[in-house]
């Protein structure tokens, strides 16, 4: 059976190829002046969009993790869960910032004032508030000053919720969710117009910990989690209902690790490696597209056919964006996320040895 880490892993994998799918056909109609008429309306085109949604499942990967955390978690410190997920998120966006704002300068497709401006509002994690607009440096940030917020108000949330009996819990976040939807028409990006996609993720670790001391079919592991994981998959791409999108998430969520066939295909090197390497590739692959498409359309627009010379170029770009960017994952990602586990197990190494200490103080003190 595989366990959590791989199924998340692999859920992330998925999220990010979409994502990568949906920017690199936005990158490729730029530079493939030939397909120039395609829109939305083309149905492979279509299809592309959607992709956008794999933002939103990570949202809901973020709540159902943090929740987790927390409620499994005795002596719950905020200042020293802040730091882990912030150690973990902020120094590769910072990296990533300042490598793009260098990289606008030297373009110089912005007045200097206008991305100093930019990068202040990026860093600080109010572009959106203050531009009303993605990043002018790196536009895929957006998401992440959703994430921040997330960040600082739930462990407020869930630490109130918890004091609840779990009927009651439950039901108020399934209105806070239905409320969550209503408020996703907002125009301004703030956590509350994505409050859904992380509540749902909430409500799942939720009932996660509930059931799990129980013997039901969500426990069990059989062919039904494969049909419905797919089934939930594909509603929640092909659909744009939030209601539906949101039931979608949770069945998505209760069969992670619990599906028979798809075991083979989540634990494969490649898929665990896309997943891991998540964040890292979702900072950088924007710029590497396009990047990219200054000579990919040169070379590689050769059937005339919008899917299969998409699909040529994508799967190129895509391969050499593993080698690219996999430095930044290893010498600037994950430094800092292995730093968070090192912290950690030396607070506990000193949390025993004063321990010990105590222990040998009484005991002199008794002989004494």
């Amino acid at each position: 059976m595989l366990n959590k880490v791989y199924s998340l892993d692999s859920l992330r994998a998925l999220a990010v190829f979409t994502v990568l799918f949906m920017h690199f056909g936005t990158a490729f109609l730029d530079y493939n002046s030939i397909y120039a008429n395609i829109d939305s309306s083309n149905f492979f085109r279509n299809i592309q969009l959607q992709g956008g949604k794999g933002v939103s499942l990570f949202f809901a990967i973020s709540g159902f993790l943090i929740c987790s955390m927390i409620i499994r978690k005795e002596n719950f410190s905020y200042s020293e869960y802040l730091y882990r997920r912030l150690i973990r998120v902020v120094p590769p966006y910072f990296v990533a910032l300042v490598i793009f704002f260098v990289v606008h300068i030297f373009l110089g497709d912005y007045d200097l004032l206008f991305l100093i401006k930019s990068l202040i509002s990026s860093l600080t994690f109010t572009h959106n508030i203050v531009f009303d607009h993605w990043s002018y440096i790196l536009p895929v940030s957006w998401s992440l000053e959703i994430e921040v917020q997330f960040y600082l108000i739930a462990p407020l949330l869930v630490g109130v919720m918890c004091k609840l009996h779990s009927t009651l819990r439950i039901t108020l976040y399934l209105i806070l969710i239905f409320a969550g939807i209503y408020f996703s028409f907002l125009e301004i990006k703030t956590v509350f117009r994505y409050f859904n996609f992380f509540l749902v993720g909430v409500l799942v670790a939720e009932l996660n910990f509930i059931l799990s001391k129980k013997d039901t079919l969500f426990l069990r592991v059989g062919v039904w989690a494969d049909f419905v994981f797919l089934v939930s998959i594909a509603c929640f791409y092909v659909t744009s209902n939030l209601y539906i999108q949101t039931l979608s998430i949770i069945f998505i969520f209760f069969t992670l690790d619990k599906y028979k066939f798809l075991e083979g295909v989540f634990k494969a090197k490649l898929v665990v490696f896309i997943g891991r390497t998540s964040y890292s590739n979702y900072l950088l692959h924007y710029p590497f597209f396009y990047f990219c498409m200054l000579f990919l359309p040169k070379v590689l627009l050769i059937t005339g056919i919008y899917p299969l010379d998409f699909a040529i170029q994508f799967t190129v770009s895509f391969l050499i964006s593993i080698f690219v960017i996999y430095p930044f994952y290893l010498f600037i990602e994950l430094p800092f996320s292995t730093r968070v586990g090192v912290v950690q197990n030396g607070k506990n190494q000193v949390v025993k040895i004063l321990n010990q200490l105590n222990r040998l103080h009484c005991t002199l003190k008794e002989r004494m």
